[in-house]
């Protein structure tokens, strides 16, 4: 402890969530009232940067509506889609679409019901937006009409950390896309289901380059992003880039490029075009469809084809590998810039202002939580009323925009304001949360707080300020919490159609130290229950599976539905969203029997819920304002959890008193 005082604010990204709903670990405001800043010389207040800390990890690709990640142009042969799912809403209306929401959306042309939502009980890890179009043909060899359906692709954020996460992901996605085939030609079918079973979309070799598998034998034309391409490592001349800057354009060109085959290999063969551009002036009579057609997409965003050479009946064994390896550092910023209403605007990048107050490099760091120090903080003229209504933004300085962070947890930023001079008088204390005479004069003491019985009285005036310089915390923290980690079983038969009332069953509290842990501990919550349930770790694909074994097929329809709050699904790697529960169907009609499983999309995080940041509050030093309250903090802390080892240390080489 030494003498004099000294004046500080934190200001985080999860405060003030209900005034500010769009405040995000990248873009905050805070409104705080004027009067809890009274520790504050108001007539000449200066501030500056002491400690910025935020979790550097950001999605591998950004979803926008208007721009998919992947487009996939299916070929209906002049066939109408035929769609399948028992559990579907149709509505006259078209639906409002959630790129987030992990349903299929149908946007159809000359068919009935033109709208409607799929796949309502089951979440997936990526949203399709299906419209199905047609235009008229002379061709001799062709129906009066060929028909179509184009997927729009859009992925769930998520960071991922391989290669072989990534290829996991796109070929699941390729995997649990519905395609609605016609009934006709019945070989068709069989063909996708063939495919499905022993071919994937990509994969990844051992140098670690991308291989793109061939399926225009299936009749399925696929356009990547440019963020998707650059991200499989394939390079411009190993693309076929579409210049049009709307999916109307773009279907144009792809069945313009479009000619006869020569599938006997003659060598005389002339190409023709298989359709005019009169044919493909139109795609459609609806005008909600033609509203999906003509979005215009941003000038960078264009959609590219693989290349692919040779007859398509000859793709069922083609492949192609990317010239580049896979690069998931892609997209990802080098400098960040803390961008704030707190001053007034400096020259920036030569010919612009801005009010970034700091930068830092983050491309050198890790994924994990990142505490970034201003060793020498510059001081800025500002007032009590920016402080109180201050608004915040990261910015990626080569792109100008917020960076696209991953869920984590939130930021949290540290300003000092009007430092002084510090005294020379001073003396250390070293304080143990165990410490046995403490306890007996105050028995609730524990590790996370505790008061401690000094050996002397010791008064302090206001000009005393305190400083931590180490501190040791135990290892051991949960990582489940009951409260938000639960789950729910409903079932529903053919006889009375009336669902079983399901009650939410919570985990114990507790530490875990490996995910089997997690699974073992929610297969016994499923025996006491006597739920037909199994719950398995797969250690060498990292994925969670649940299998139902309930007997079904004596019971006609059945609806055996698995509910499990956000956070556990998380944890489990079912979803990356952490906005709603996520539901697991495991339907059933008379016709079916057997084992149904579900698979989860990602790896498991059985960290997401430990703590990466703590508050070391203190009754002996005066109030600062830290988020939306007035708080005694000695020292905010943050630390990537480390399951290895026992006790977590601090130490502080810099003194910093407050």
């Amino acid at each position: 402890m030494r003498g004099d005082s000294s004046k500080s604010i934190y200001y985080t990204s999860n405060s003030f969530q209900n005034k500010y709903p769009g405040n995000c670990r990248s873009s905050f405001r805070s409104q705080i009232d004027e009067q809890e800043f009274y520790y504050i010389n108001k007539s000449h207040v200066q501030i500056g940067v002491k400690e910025i800390t935020f979790e550097n990890k950001y999605n591998t690709f950004e979803a926008k509506y208007g721009i998919p990640n992947m487009i996939i142009v299916q070929d209906n042969y002049g066939q109408k889609p035929d769609v399948q799912y028992d559990q579907i809403r149709r509505g006259p209306e078209p639906p409002v679409i959630n790129i987030k929401s992990g349903f299929d959306y149908y946007i159809l042309s000359d068919q009935q019901p033109a709208y409607s939502v799929g796949k309502i009980d089951a979440h997936r890890g990526f949203t399709d937006v299906k419209i199905s179009c047609y235009f008229s043909t002379s061709r001799v060899d062709s129906l009066r009409d060929v028909r179509f359906i184009v997927h729009n692709i859009y992925f769930q954020d998520s960071p991922f950390e391989s290669d072989k996460e990534l290829i996991d992901y796109l070929n699941y996605v390729y995997c649990n896309i519905e395609f609605d085939l016609p009934n006709f030609p019945p070989k068709r079918k069989q063909l996708f289901k063939k495919d499905r079973e022993t071919k994937a979309l990509f994969d990844v070799d051992h140098k670690g380059h991308s291989i793109f598998f061939d399926k225009r034998h299936m009749g399925l034309d696929i356009f990547l992003s440019t963020d998707l391409c650059q991200v499989l490592g394939f390079k411009k001349h190993e693309l076929v880039q579409y210049p049009n800057s709307s999916l109307k354009d773009l279907l144009y060109l792809n069945f313009r490029e479009k000619k006869n085959e020569n599938i006997r290999g003659e060598k005389n063969w002339v190409f023709h075009p298989l359709f005019t551009a009169d044919e493909l002036h139109s795609f459609t009579n609806d005008s909600n469809v033609q509203e999906i057609l003509d979005l215009q997409w941003p000038s960078r965003e264009r959609y590219s084809r693989i290349s692919q050479a040779g007859n398509i009946v000859d793709s069922f064994d083609k492949k192609v590998i990317s010239g580049s390896s896979i690069d998931l550092e892609h997209g990802k910023p080098v400098l960040i810039g803390l961008r704030t209403s707190l001053t007034n605007p400096d020259i920036f990048k030569n010919c612009h202002y801005d009010t970034m107050l700091e930068f830092f490099n983050v491309k050198d760091r890790g994924t994990g939580l990142q505490v970034f120090e201003v060793t020498h903080p510059s001081l800025h003229a500002t007032s009590i009323e920016k402080i109180s209504n201050a608004k915040f933004e990261l910015i990626d300085v080569d792109t100008g925009k917020q960076p696209n962070f991953s869920s984590g947890p939130p930021t949290f930023i540290h300003f000092h304001a009007n430092d002084t001079v510090a005294m020379s008088n001073r003396f250390n204390l070293f304080l143990d949360s165990g410490d046995r005479l403490s306890k007996i004069h105050f028995p609730d003491n524990n590790p996370s707080d505790f008061h401690i019985k000094l050996p002397e009285r010791m008064e302090f005036n206001k000009k005393w300020e305190i400083s931590l310089k180490n501190i040791f915390i135990g290892n051991d923290m949960y990582n489940i919490y009951s409260r938000s980690c639960w789950f729910s079983v409903s079932v529903e038969t053919e006889e009375t159609f009336d669902s079983s009332v399901p009650t939410k069953l919570f985990l114990d509290n507790g530490l875990y130290k490996t995910i089997r842990e997690v699974c073992r501990h929610i297969q016994t919550i499923f025996d006491r229950q006597k739920f037909m349930l199994k719950i398995s770790h797969n250690g060498k694909t990292n994925r969670i599976k649940i299998v139902c074994e309930e007997d079904m097929s004596h019971l006609g329809y059945m609806r055996y539905t698995m509910s499990i709050s956000s956070v556990l699904a998380n944890i489990l790697g079912f979803d990356r969203s952490n906005d709603d529960d996520f539901h697991i169907p495991f339907h059933s009609k008379r016709s079916h029997s057997g084992k149904r499983t579900y698979m989860a999309t990602y790896s498991p995080n059985i960290e997401l819920l430990i703590p990466r940041n703590f508050m070391v509050l203190c009754d002996v030093v005066s109030e600062s304002v830290f988020g939306s309250n007035s708080i005694r903090i000695l020292k905010l802390l943050s630390a990537n959890f480390q399951p290895g080892r026992e006790i977590i240390n601090f130490d502080f080489h810099q003194e910093e008193f407050v």
